[in-house]
């Protein structure tokens, strides 16, 4: 057995995340449902947003007005490795509020299909 090292608080993290570290990555362009047909806490039947601290476990959207906690979403968003949408189910985990730029919803993923996966770990790749 040996000791594993606790992962490194990269992009500002300050606690320890469902992803495991924060995830490089560009801004993401994303737009999501709330699994139950309801209307989004932004009042629409879907919200765009941005993605941002991106990673194959979840994702950090930025938002004015966060959906609850618990609550279930479905997401579409475009990688830029991937000509077609991923379409991936997740659930809000936490809320931060603030300041346009900052405010927002951590959401974890659901279990990702294996096309979803590899067009994540794809994109990653290209980061660098």
């Amino acid at each position: 057995m040996t000791n594993t090292p606790p992962p490194k608080n990269l992009g500002g993290e300050k606690r320890d995340h469902f992803r495991g570290r924060a995830s490089p990555g560009n801004r993401v362009d994303l737009s999501y449902r709330r699994s139950d047909g309801s209307k989004t806490a932004a009042g629409e039947n879907e919200s765009k947003t941005v993605a941002i601290n991106l990673g194959v476990g979840g994702v950090f959207l930025l938002s004015l007005t966060p959906e609850a906690v618990g609550s279930k979403l479905k997401l579409h968003l475009k990688v830029p490795s991937q000509t077609d949408q991923l379409r991936i189910d997740g659930e809000v985990c936490w809320i931060k509020s603030g300041e346009q730029g900052s405010a927002g919803m951590g959401i974890q993923f659901a279990t990702l299909n294996t096309k979803a996966l590899i067009a994540l770990r794809n994109y990653f790749s290209q980061l660098g």
